[in-house]
């Protein structure tokens, strides 16, 4: 597992205090691991903040943004595996990602969706970034507001003490 990420309002006991934050992290956790080591749905695990139709929607929504990240072969996901207390970079990246659209940061997507993906899949990932995004925030699931400034400076802090994770399969 990777160092901690020094990101503030990010770090594992805010993401506790803040659902939703813990919740899209938990989603993209689970994603990466079939199954679920608890044995929890993803449907599930959305089902305990959301209704069965918003859980479903939301599970649909965050798949297809996981994929649509995966297709990047070059450049595989790395996830910390379910219950760690770190955040790897590339999650990192992706709440600053779902916190940018559902807050209006064009500078904060624009940055982290250039780290997270190649050039020729930015668009497909942006769309299905903020379909998850907006679906989230249409529940009332809206992350707190990550500037670039504060990604770029977690990252870069981070950028030296990471161990490398083990390669997301997807």
């Amino acid at each position: 597992m990777g160092a901690p990420l020094d990101i503030g309002h990010f770090s594992r006991s805010e993401r506790r205090a803040r659902p939703v934050e813990q919740l899209v992290v938990d989603g993209l956790r689970h994603w990466t691991v079939e199954p679920a080591p608890d044995g929890q749905t993803l449907h599930a695990l959305f089902e305990r903040d959301l209704s069965e139709s918003q859980a479903r929607a939301a599970a649909a929504a965050l798949e297809d943004f996981a994929a649509a990240l995966g297709l990047c072969a070059a450049c595989p996901l790395r996830i910390a595996t379910a219950g760690s207390d770190d955040l790897s970079r590339d999650e990192t990246l992706i709440l600053g990602l779902v916190s940018a659209i559902q807050n209006g940061d064009g500078a904060a997507a624009d940055m982290c969706l250039r780290a997270l993906t190649c050039a020729s899949r930015c668009d497909a990932v942006a769309l299905a970034a903020g379909a998850f995004a907006l679906i989230m925030r249409s529940f009332g699931k809206t992350l707190r507001p990550m500037p670039a400034r504060f990604i770029r400076d977690a990252l870069r802090e981070a950028a030296g003490r990471e161990r490398p994770l083990p390669e997301s399969l997807h």
